[in-house]
């Protein structure tokens, strides 16, 4: 493993992504799930499910940006 340092304020030079796509799929990933819990079997399934939902509903000027 590397490790890459990010200075301060650089994210948005450094993690373009971090700033734009996954940012706004993390942030509604997270209103989706509001307080569930994920463990047990289906865990994976559930947030495969879940993220599959929240990337169906972004918007095409978001993911262009």
């Amino acid at each position: 493993i590397e490790l890459i340092f990010v200075p301060a304020s650089g994210t948005s030079v450094f993690q373009p992504l971090d700033r734009r796509i996954f940012g706004i799929l993390k942030s509604q990933f997270r209103l989706l799930a509001e307080t569930e819990i994920f463990n047990g079997k289906t865990r994976y399934e559930t947030i495969t499910q879940h993220l599959i939902t929240v990337w169906s509903h972004i918007s095409p000027k978001a993911l262009k940006s």
